[in-house]
């Protein structure tokens, strides 16, 4: 059985490596995107690469289906793009990076009702970006994209055709 949340998730990896110039992006930020990462950034990377994860899984609303229980549920992803920070030039390159996000992610979701993400999803929420700054001794700019995905699963399973 196919996991929807997972599903999502590799739907959201693929259109985060469609972040290149030649895709009509503003920056190649989509070069190297890696999910949970949890290791250091290397002087390569910044501004080539983006990590994402899934930050919480929240069911909000349950209802009736014909005979099944139906749980709609907010899955949360955290889209981060580092960049060498310090300089105003890191910080219109951190705008464009950001743009380029949301483009990304706006041509998978349509904004009709049950039609986000190939049809997995109900809906796409922004809820903005913060900055950070990671690796002090690197001057290391982050910036954390914060998305939220409605989508349904029966009751306690892991999709609605389980």
């Amino acid at each position: 059985m196919a996991i929807t949340a997972q599903q999502i998730i590799d739907k959201v990896a693929a259109r985060l490596g469609t972040i290149k110039t030649t895709n009509g992006f503003y920056t190649n930020s989509g070069t190297t995107t890696k999910e949970w990462r949890t290791s250091p950034y290397n002087e390569n990377e910044l501004g080539l690469s983006l990590t994402f994860r899934d930050d919480g899984d929240e069911p909000f609303k349950t209802s009736l289906l014909g005979d099944d229980a139906i749980q709609d549920r907010w899955l949360t992803v955290i889209i981060s793009l580092p960049y060498r920070g310090g300089s105003a030039a890191a910080a219109e390159y951190i705008r464009k990076a950001m743009a380029d996000v949301y483009k990304a992610i706006g041509t998978a979701t349509d904004g009709r009702r049950g039609e986000e993400w190939s049809g997995l999803a109900e809906a796409t929420e922004d809820q903005g970006s913060k900055p950070f700054f990671d690796q002090e001794e690197r001057q290391v700019l982050s910036i954390d994209i914060t998305i939220k995905i409605w989508y349904r699963t029966k009751k306690w399973k892991e999709s609605l055709t389980s």
